[in-house]
């Protein structure tokens, strides 16, 4: 799990909780090209899915928003 204040790719929203997660992007992963949630939503985030994220919902985030994202998103961890 990545923090989503050093994340420093793209960011959209989990289709099952609606919270931001990312997809895992390390070839030596066996979960490489999964969605996940972020290591700040560890205590705070009711995902079935968590760790992992459902099928993200295809939001078009622009930077601002991303950026205001990683800046404010609370740490429950």
């Amino acid at each position: 799990m990545l923090s989503i204040k050093s994340h420093s790719g793209p960011i959209d929203l989990c289709g099952s909780c609606g919270q931001p997660c990312y997809v895992i992007d390390d070839p030596d992963s066996e979960y490489n090209g999964w969605w996940s949630h972020f290591i700040e939503q560890w205590d705070g985030v009711g995902c079935q899915w968590f760790p992992f994220a459902g099928e993200p919902l295809g939001a078009k985030l622009d930077s601002f928003s991303i950026d205001s994202i990683r800046v404010w998103y609370p740490d429950t961890h």
